[in-house]
């Protein structure tokens, strides 16, 4: 009997170690996984089981990570991301380096994975840059190498920017000034630089002080391009007093470039002048473009004074147009700096949405100042403007007095003895002792008189 529990007892010994074996075996451990990696549906699980995957640290691992990441679910795919950064195998990172610049639905959740342990991919992914290569891909390993902020992948990308045979070097150049801690101190470096000079000063107005101001003046000083300029206008917004900033924007506006017309007109905020008033009238009905005339329209809401009516009025004859894709000649550093939107407002040009909504601001501005409204009508506007004593666009209500239609003649009339202070026309005609008699001209004539006294004659310009 004590021989038969004995063997009993082994025989139970035996039978654990083995199921105990069966469940600790790497290799159904890591088919486990594999298979729970497939057929989990909640995202984070799958990521996790991915993980533990790549703790399992057998050949057979290896195989199962690289079918995952040849899988058709990028969850999957992530998941085998996850699983190489834990396996540690050097095929396996550089098949994972490889992955992230062309699976566009993964890049980002690999980037931040190798970002982890950047010395590990650092190798691969620079061997992956290949100077005679596609463009894209040569500009997606320097955008991968970028993000890294990592010591040895700033001193790659330097030695791109300074090597003036690269191919590359502008948007190596972008890249490292968007992410380097010393960005101000290598934009100064390299400012001189013709085919760098952009970068360098959209990066100093980003990063730079009051200080940096001067070098901007500089380059209004001297007239240089208009890229440069632009960039000019935007250092004295940011930085110049009032004064400088009149200045420079009446400069601007006095300009023959179009091109900075619309650049100072988008830049310049809440500067005013009655030099800036004056000339921004003068392009509502002069500009060269439509952006010029309807955005000066639209800078002169900011007066919110009666002299502006006459202009906002023009403004409304506009229709909408569409614009001629040659927008300034600038660099996309200017873009994906941070710089400023300015460029991409004038290069995308005037949409008809922005075109609409200037318009409605207009109407809406014109209704504020006069108490009165009549939409988006130009005519109904301009009528009721020269009647109420504007001059709009040369055409003032003396000339509506000669009209040679009698019904606009008398309202003109009677809209002048109104402008004049006068109940009627016979009170006029009583303090002006003009007699009643069967003609018009004595009374035109002394409305004229008057009314050029006044001033009603005086062209809006």
């Amino acid at each position: 009997m004590k021989r038969y529990f004995i063997v009993l007892f082994l025989f139970s010994l035996l039978f654990t170690g083995l199921k105990l074996r069966a469940e600790t075996d790497p290799k159904k451990e890591a088919d486990k996984l594999y298979k729970a990696v497939l057929n989990e549906d909640f995202f984070d699980e799958k990521i996790k089981l991915g993980g533990k995957l790549g703790r399992v640290k057998i050949p057979e691992t290896g195989k199962l990570l690289r079918q995952l990441l040849e899988d058709d679910s990028y969850w999957n795919r992530i998941a085998a991301a996850e699983g190489i950064l834990a396996f540690g195998d050097k095929e396996l990172d550089k098949l994972l380096v490889q992955t992230a610049l062309k699976d566009f639905m993964i890049e980002d959740e690999v980037i931040r994975r190798i970002k982890k342990a950047p010395k590990r991919f650092l190798h691969f992914l620079e061997s992956e840059y290949n100077p005679g290569g596609p463009e894209d891909k040569r500009l997606k390993v320097l955008e991968t190498l970028s993000v890294m902020h990592f010591k040895e992948t700033d001193s790659f990308l330097t030695a791109l920017v300074l090597n003036k045979q690269s191919v590359d070097r502008k948007k190596a150049c972008e890249y490292l000034l968007k992410n380097i801690k010393d960005s101000y101190q290598f934009s100064m470096k390299i400012l001189d630089d013709p085919e760098l000079r952009e970068y360098a000063l959209s990066n100093i107005l980003q990063k730079g002080t009051y200080k940096d101001l001067i070098l901007f003046t500089k380059i209004l000083s001297r007239k240089e391009e208009t890229r440069y300029t632009v960039l000019a206008y935007e250092a004295v917004q940011k930085w110049g007093n009032n004064n400088l900033k009149r200045t420079t924007f009446l400069n601007a506006l006095d300009s023959q470039e179009t091109e900075l017309q619309e650049s100072a007109l988008y830049v310049f905020d809440n500067v005013l002048s009655g030099e800036l008033k004056k000339k921004l009238g003068f392009l509502v009905s002069k500009g060269e473009s439509q952006m010029v005339r309807i955005k000066s329209a639209s800078r002169l809401l900011d007066y919110n004074t009666k002299d502006i009516v006459p202009y906002l009025i023009t403004a409304l004859k506009e229709t909408y147009s569409i614009q001629p894709d040659d927008g300034i000649d600038i660099a996309v550093s200017f873009f994906t700096l941070g710089i400023t939107d300015i460029f991409n407002k004038i290069n995308n040009v005037l949409s008809q949405n922005d075109f609409e909504a200037i318009m409605d601001s207009i109407v809406s501005g014109l209704k504020r100042i006069t108490k009165v409204n009549f939409g988006r009508s130009y005519i109904q506007w301009f009528d009721w403007s020269v009647y109420s004593g504007y001059s709009v666009e040369g055409v003032n209500i003396i000339q509506f007095l000669y009209s040679g239609f009698p019904d606009k003649r008398k309202k003109a009339v009677k809209a002048s003895l109104k402008l004049l202070g006068y109940k009627n026309e016979q009170d006029y005609r009583i303090k002006r002792k003009i007699p009643s008699g069967p003609g018009e001209n004595a009374l035109l004539l002394a409305l004229t008189d008057d009314l050029m006294k006044k001033g009603f004659l005086m062209d809006e310009n």
